[in-house]
This record gives C-alpha cells, sequence and structure tokens, in this order.
C-alpha cells in the first residue's frame, strides 16, 4: 500500500495487476481520510448561539454538494477512460488515499498557522480566519482535485500504450 509514492501508485497501477485486497485496503483508508475531522481539528473560537432552522440552506448544500460530487465523480470517469477503462474504482480510490494524505500534510498545518495568526479573540479575526481557512480548503481542493484528474489520465494513457504495444 502506497502512502506518498504518487509516482510509485501510478506505476503500480499502470501494471494492472491489482488484488482484490490491495482494493480493500485502500477503500478502507480513503473512507477513513474521507471522514477525517478537519473542522474540528481546526478549532474557531465561535459564540455559542442558538440553534437556527435554516432548511433552505440545507437543501441548497445538499443540491450544489450533490451537483459537484456527480460532475467531479463522472471527470475522473473520463480521465480514467470512460467506458474503455478499467478498474475505476481501485484506481480513483488509490490514487484519492495517496493524494488525501499529502492534501492533510500541506493543508493542517497552513491552517493551524493561518488560526494561530488570526485568531486575536475577536469576532472580526475569528471572521479573517474562517475566510483564510475557506480560501486554503478550497484552494487545496482544487489542486487535489486536478493531481487525482492528471494522475488517472496517466494511469489511463499508460495502459494503452502498454495494449497497443501488446498488439503489434
Amino acid at each position: 500500500m502506497y502512502f506518498w509514492d504518487l509516482n510509485g501508485l501510478t506505476e503500480h497501477l499502470s501494471l494492472e495487476k491489482n488484488t482484490e485486497t490491495e482494493g480493500f485496503h485502500y477503500f478502507v483508508a480513503a473512507g477513513l481520510l474521507a471522514g477525517f475531522p478537519l473542522s474540528e481539528l481546526i478549532v474557531f473560537n465561535k459564540p455559542s448561539t442558538p440553534p437556527t432552522d435554516s432548511r433552505p440552506a440545507i437543501l441548497l448544500g445538499f443540491v450544489i454538494g450533490g451537483s459537484l460530487l456527480y460532475f467531479l465523480t463522472r471527470a475522473l470517469f473520463r480521465a480514467n477512460g470512460g467506458e474503455r477503462g478499467k478498474h475505476f474504482l481501485h484506481r480513483t480510490l488509490a490514487v484519492s488515499w495517496v493524494v488525501g494524505v499529502r492534501y492533510l500534510a500541506a493543508f493542517v498545518p497552513g491552517a493551524l498557522i493561518v488560526q494561530l495568526i488570526t485568531n486575536s479573540g475577536s469576532p472580526e479575526g475569528n471572521l479573517g480566519a474562517l475566510i483564510v481557512f475557506l480560501g486554503l480548503a478550497i484552494g487545496f481542493g482544487i489542486f487535489t482535485f486536478i493531481v487525482e484528474l492528471n494522475t488517472l489520465k496517466k494511469i489511463h494513457l499508460a495502459c494503452d500504450l502498454k495494449a497497443s504495444a501488446s498488439e503489434v
């Protein structure tokens, strides 16, 4: 199981000698990584306010999140070759794991530093820290997606080249 070496993982997945056990390990690891409580780790001092009923906001968040999930997963599926691609789930989970570990290694220290610098105890300081935190999260998320997309394309192209060479 690869933890940091994205090039080694790309080469391994290009060989198409994946086992179900490897797939299981990456599935569990990616699930744990997806459930990593970043918002709880990076604590912002929020004044305690009573919960508000914001059903439209919850619905809007669900629609936006569901749409993003669909379109980003579809882009990854196409990068893997679409209907001609192989081992989409295995490749995507493995690449997501390695890229996600890198994401956490860069994001968590950066977010903690931003919080330490901007957290002055005033509401304006917390708002500034929250805006910077969200900016970091969105920026790192976009970068992570682009790395995953390009890695899946590279794996698919390597497999296509290998298949073309074996036909000749």
